[in-house]
């Protein structure tokens, strides 16, 4: 099957294990020399992110980008279609995590990351820009830090350059 068949049953099969609780974390790494060319374009995605800035790359970049967060989007009303007993959502229980390690994959660079955090009865529906302070952004291991929390309702202490925790009410 093409990558835009494949995508949207991965995204679903994850949906199944996490509502029959077959298990409570899973991970969706969509590899770079995947074949795009069910979205009408020559060559793979690792490809297109090594863009140059070239105009031309970019667009072709957004289409393959834009078909996964429509993909992305979609699993996340699905995760809020699915009723859980007590009458919340499947997405209510769940926090998704979603980005790249690359803010540009360019020019390689992992600053100013894209990140998204929906569900888990977070204060969803806002944008966060972590501020800088003496030039440092706050660490993303902050934003891990908060999840592990949250997840294991005890109070973690802060790894790697963590540095405590994001209120993301």
């Amino acid at each position: 099957q093409s990558f835009t068949q494949r995508l949207p049953l991965f995204y679903e099969m994850i949906r199944l294990a996490l509502m029959t609780d077959s298990t409570r974390v899973a991970t969706l790494s969509v590899p770079g020399n995947l074949p795009v060319a069910d979205l009408g374009l020559q060559g793979n995605y690792h490809a297109f992110s090594h863009h140059g800035k070239s105009e031309t790359a970019l667009k072709q970049l957004m289409v393959i980008e834009r078909f996964q967060m429509a993909e992305l989007g979609k699993f996340l009303q699905a995760m809020k279609d699915t009723e859980q007993p007590g009458g919340e959502s499947l997405l209510d229980h769940t926090m998704v995590l979603a980005g790249s390690g690359m803010g540009n994959a360019s020019s390689h660079s992992n600053k100013k990351l894209p990140i998204l955090l929906a569900g888990g009865g977070l204060g969803n529906g806002q944008h966060h820009v972590m501020p800088e302070t003496a030039g440092r952004r706050v660490p993303l291991c902050n934003l891990y830090t908060t999840m592990l929390e949250r997840f294991s309702g005890t109070q973690q202490k802060p790894f790697n350059r963590a540095t405590g925790t994001i209120d993301l009410s």
